[in-house]
């Protein structure tokens, strides 16, 4: 017998477990907060300081990458009407890769910042630049 679950309690069920996988994960850290730490004594103590500015915004911005991610890759399966689109299907991880094969090789005067973020640098430009010819 089929079990008949119907997608909104399903998406609302999800919904729900991101929302506690995010806050446990907000809570998780070098320094283990507690919510009964957090409500003590709110906005006056460092861990709420520690919480507010710097893991909350962390896990939300992983969230909503994750589903700018998930939103392209449905785009990228429903624009090609094929469940294994990936972007190697159009070159964007060819044109990544290509920059940052050309950051590694070509000698750069490069301030320390730079250096460190360039090949991530490179790859977001590759990945564009293609996605803009194509």
């Amino acid at each position: 017998m089929r079990c008949r679950t119907s997608p909104q309690l399903a998406i609302i069920g999800l919904l729900v477990l991101l929302t506690l996988l995010a806050l446990v994960a907000a809570n998780l850290g070098a320094l283990t907060l507690s919510f009964r730490t957090l409500w003590r004594e709110p906005f006056s103590d460092a861990a709420w300081h520690i919480w507010l500015n710097i893991r909350l915004p962390r896990v939300l911005l992983a969230v909503v990458i994750g589903c700018a991610l998930a939103v392209s890759g449905a785009v990228m399966q429903g624009l090609f009407r094929n469940p294994l689109a990936d972007p190697s299907l159009l070159g964007i991880s060819s044109g990544g890769a290509l920059f940052v094969a050309l950051f590694i090789v070509m000698p750069l005067a490069l301030p320390v910042t730079i250096a460190l973020y360039g090949h991530m640098l490179a790859a977001f430009l590759g990945s564009l630049l293609v996605s803009l010819l194509i």
